[in-house]
């Protein structure tokens, strides 16, 4: 076998990656560098979802990063996380300052805000610590009060409960119950009255008017020259008349004889029906103090409450949960070209892959990836052929090309070491990543498909692997090369692409642009 084509172009493969990688690190320029930002020191009680090169804003706008979080002891002797902060030499940081981190999304995305202080304070040196740090961010604060609302209406429920419950509660509840029934009766009786008398009496009220107008008029006319006292005498007692028989009336009709039998039908309905709603609330009354019903239950199931409180802590550990859960979308897209053209199993092409990495924390997460593939995938099947009454067991081989496949995988990570196990491109298998500066350098490598092959012979060939180097160009923007089933000469390739990355923050922006539904 001739070694001298795969030689020579690994060799260029090495330099070219070797070249790149040197020029993006030259080229490149770090925006919060040693040069430009010095160091200061924040301790939090709680550390969770803060992550090394998370941002440090004031007013909203970047002013340095967070370097490094590690375990540090405070003078009472307490663990707490000590965050190591790089800050632009150009922002001063005063004793009064205040350090808390802030949640910008649901899926995890923290950030910590600084206010600065005032001049008027001292200023705090390179290395020093800052005192005043909230751990806790607006989401936590949220669920704080939340649970707080919950106990309160636990207590409340119990206080209505030991009110209701016993004889004296239920004494009391009849006592309230039964003075708004003579409260109402009197209103009824009331109100019945008064419309009668304003309907059976309209005339004599009118005359009634009309006789003070008429008597203004005669007092006006008597208190002037030639006024008749006598006639304002009798006009004052035609009023008076009047007004004792209005009396008479409405006496009457208070102690029933003027009301007549249908008047005293419409009272005797009225308090009956008055009495059947006293007794259909005293019923209800009496089955909440049994239990029975869902508020009866409520009122007197404490455990129903507890389940409550339970439902409510799993939720806000759920809750919890999301917060702190990163997500980030790649896409990949390489082109790939066989060393040699002699197996109709390769084609060259344009490989595609659209991947999920869901990151719960900083050192475990887990990959989800779809694959749009050239390579041909081959199906075996065994047919039974009959010729002249002897059966024949023939080997079949089915290629197929530009197939969709999938990979799921679990990532843990071990300082500049990531080890991965699980299904890779529909075939069960493990890789292995390294890092190197800064996370801008990555290796790769893949071993899977371990029961192949050939598809000319049957015969068992080595397991697919897969050696990938990246480069990041800069924030989102990265390149990659690499070989492919070096082991295999037949199936051998080479391949070179581009690296598209998301990040939670770049999806909440385009969340708050996307166009939604009507």
């Amino acid at each position: 076998m001739n070694a001298r084509a795969p030689l020579l172009v690994g060799l260029v493969l090495t330099a070219a990656t070797v070249s790149l990688t040197t020029f993006v690190l030259g080229t490149s320029k770090d925006k919060f560098g040693d040069s430009v930002t010095y160091v200061l020191y924040g301790d939090f009680d709680d550390a969770s979802g803060i992550r090394a090169k998370t941002r440090l804003q004031i007013s909203g706008i970047d002013v340095g990063k967070i370097e490094s979080i590690a375990h540090a002891r405070s003078p009472d002797g307490r663990l707490r996380a000590r965050v190591t902060l790089r800050l632009l030499n150009e922002f001063p940081v005063y004793e009064n300052a205040m350090l808390r981190k802030a949640a910008e999304s649901l899926l995890g995305d923290y950030r910590l805000d600084l206010d600065p202080g005032t001049p008027d304070h001292k200023r705090i040196p390179p290395g020093g610590i800052i005192l005043n740090v909230r751990s806790l961010s607006d989401l936590d604060e949220i669920q704080a009060q939340l649970k707080k609302v919950t106990s309160n209406v636990n207590q409340v429920t119990e206080s209505l409960s030991r009110v209701l419950a016993g004889p004296e509660g239920e004494g009391s509840l009849k006592e309230i119950l039964a003075n708004v029934s003579r409260s109402m009766a009197a209103i009824e009786r009331t109100t019945a009255v008064l419309a009668d008398l304003v309907t059976g009496n309209d005339k004599v009220i009118n005359g009634v008017i009309n006789d003070i107008g008429q008597f203004s008029s005669a007092m006006a006319k008597s208190t002037q020259p030639g006024g008749d006292i006598k006639a304002v005498i009798e006009n004052m007692a035609r009023v008076t008349g009047k007004l004792d028989r209005i009396a008479n009336s409405v006496d009457g009709m208070v102690g029933g004889d003027e009301l007549g039998q249908e008047g005293r039908g419409q009272i005797k309905s009225t308090l009956a029906s008055l009495n059947d709603s006293v007794d259909r609330l005293a019923s209800i009354t009496r089955k909440i103090d049994d239990g029975q019903g869902t508020l009866g239950r409520v009122v007197n199931d404490s455990g129903l409450i507890d389940k409550v409180e339970g439902t409510l802590d799993d939720a806000q550990t759920l809750i919890g949960g999301l917060s702190r859960m990163q997500t980030d979308i790649e896409l990949r897209t390489q082109y790939e070209k066989p060393f040699y053209n002699d197996n109709a199993e390769l084609q060259a092409g344009v490989k595609n892959i659209l991947g999920l990495r869901i990151v719960p924390r900083p050192d475990k997460y887990y990959i989800l990836e779809a694959i749009s593939d050239p390579r041909g995938t081959s199906t075996r099947k065994l047919v039974s052929v009959n010729q002249g009454g002897v059966t024949t067991t023939v080997e079949e081989n089915d290629i197929s090309f530009n197939t969709l496949k999938f990979s799921a995988q679990f990532a843990k990570r071990y300082s500049f070491l990531t080890l991965r196990f699980g299904i890779i491109e529909n075939t069960g298998g493990f890789g292995a990543n390294l890092h190197g500066f800064g996370d801008r350098l990555e290796l790769a490598l893949d071993a899977f498909d371990f029961t192949r092959r050939d598809t000319v012979n049957s015969r068992s060939i080595n397991p697919r692997l897969r050696a990938t180097g990246m480069v990041g160009l800069m924030d989102h923007i990265g390149m990659q090369a690499g070989l492919d089933d070096p082991f295999n000469r037949s199936l051998r390739t080479w391949f070179v692409g581009g690296v598209l990355r998301f990040t939670d923050e770049d999806l909440k922006a385009l969340l708050t642009v996307a166009p939604m539904p009507k």
